[in-house]
């Protein structure tokens, strides 16, 4: 009875991570369209057609789900199994207990039985599924960023390449985020030169440097004109991202009752307050439209600022919580593990 109970349970959250990853990557192709990224080079085949097919199997003992999504001709469909031992219903490939979450792409496997079509599947540990599902957008984003690297790279030499790249650039990285003497001109020069690290770091797309608010109402003092805008994947929606010095304590009072941020982070969020309410007005909606073909309401603001270390993580997640919806602070280090990830993601695509 335990053992139904909990297959039924299970069945129905593999069903609810399924059309969850569907709809999110849906949303995304819708959105990405809308602000002129290919979209067949950014969503996986199956999610490309109007109906999928899902076949579902998890291996009881080895607590592994193996998820299979085709292209179905007729309706979306899922199906749910329960098998031991290796989760691929045709035995040909073999995922130890150990395996990590992993990918199968345009695949045909076949035995005595028939053949099995794989045009896109996953295989991830049960100890990891719960996460993905709660962090539904930041998988789904995933998945695309993966995919414009598999066709990106297609060959073996130009992956190995491109690892050397990111190698250098976190090397680079390292020096720029991690020195206070460095000025805040040299790191806006620096990413804008390298836009994978905010592409990567934030799942920031479409960047548009150094992009002049004009003040067209007068309300303002002179024209603005923020760091970087661009388009937040996890949130579609624009943001505004401006970038102060890096090497630098963020936290004043640490472990004390008024323990805060330091002034200057702020000021960083006054200044993000004055872009983002720039778009508050019709008319400068439409000279940005205009002007820059950027159509954008409501947009959010990342500052970018200092390091935070360990012994201050609490303090800082306390701190994040309370401020508005609109506004985030990233700490450089921050930015710079994210990109670390992304790494160690993509060494684990190299055939």
């Amino acid at each position: 009875m335990q053992y139904n109970t909990e297959i039924y349970i299970l069945s129905k959250l593999v069903r609810k991570f399924c059309e969850d990853l569907i709809n999110e990557l849906r949303e995304l192709k819708r959105t990405l369209k809308s602000i002129g990224i290919n979209v067949d080079d950014s969503i996986p085949e199956p999610f490309n057609g109007n109906f999928i097919d899902v076949k579902a199997y998890y291996s009881y003992d080895r607590k592994q789900h193996f998820i299979m999504f085709n292209k179905s001709r007729i309706k979306d469909e899922f199906n749910f199994s329960v098998v031991t031992g290796n989760p691929i219903p045709i035995p040909i490939l073999n995922f130890t207990d150990e395996s990590d979450d992993s990918k199968i792409i345009n695949l045909s496997l076949q035995d005595d039985e028939g053949i099995l079509l794989i045009e896109y599947s996953l295989i991830i540990p049960q100890p990891i599924f719960g996460k993905k599902m709660d962090n539904i957008k930041e998988y789904a984003a995933e998945i695309v960023k993966i995919n414009l690297d598999t066709n990106k790279f297609r060959k073996q030499e130009d992956q190995i390449n491109h690892l050397k790249f990111l190698l250098d650039l976190k090397q680079r990285m390292e020096e720029i985020f991690f020195n206070e003497t460095v000025s805040e001109l040299t790191i806006d020069k620096f990413i804008e030169e390298n836009p994978i690290i905010l592409e990567e770091g934030l799942n920031l797309v479409n960047p548009r440097h150094q992009v002049k608010l004009k003040n067209v109402l007068g309300k303002y003092e002179h024209d603005l004109k923020p760091d970087l805008i661009a388009f937040d994947l996890l949130e579609k929606n624009w943001v505004i991202v401006d970038y102060k010095k890096a090497k630098r304590k963020i936290i004043k009072n640490l472990s004390k009752v008024r323990t805060g941020f330091k002034a200057e982070v702020n000021d960083l969020k006054n200044q993000l307050l004055d872009y983002v309410e720039y778009f508050a007005e019709k008319e400068h909606r439409d000279y940005v439209l205009k002007t820059y073909h950027l159509d954008i309401n409501y947009p959010n603001g990342i500052g970018i600022i200092g390091n935070v270390n360990y012994d201050e993580q609490k303090a800082f997640s306390r701190l994040i919580h309370h401020e508005p919806k609109w506004y985030k602070v990233v700490p450089y280090n921050y930015l710079y593990d994210n990109f670390c990830r992304y790494i160690v993601q993509f060494s684990k695509q190299l055939k």
